[in-house]
């Protein structure tokens, strides 16, 4: 919850695409550590990277936010010509 605030800032700054791809590398090999942790320290670490990490689900959904956005305004002008074509 916390680090949302951290990764929607760091997208703001340098874009959201290289944070998407920081955010998803990285949750991946604390993943994959976790999956190789021998010690109960080191897969507490590990859950708390991950955590840390899936703060970039917020990023994930406002930029599926922009990029709907650019194709419902094309949607929407090509229904307001079609509704207009009927009404005449």
């Amino acid at each position: 919850m916390f680090s949302s605030f951290f990764w929607g800032k760091l997208s703001d700054r340098i874009g959201r695409r290289p944070v998407l791809i920081m955010g998803l590398l990285g949750l991946a090999i604390s993943t994959v550590l976790f999956g190789l942790c021998r010690s109960f320290p080191l897969a507490l670490f590990t859950r708390v990277l991950a955590g840390v990490l899936n703060g970039v689900a917020p990023v994930a959904k406002s930029y599926v936010g922009d990029i709907s956005a650019c194709c419902r305004a094309r949607v929407s002008v090509l229904v307001r010509r079609c509704s207009c074509c009927r009404m005449r």
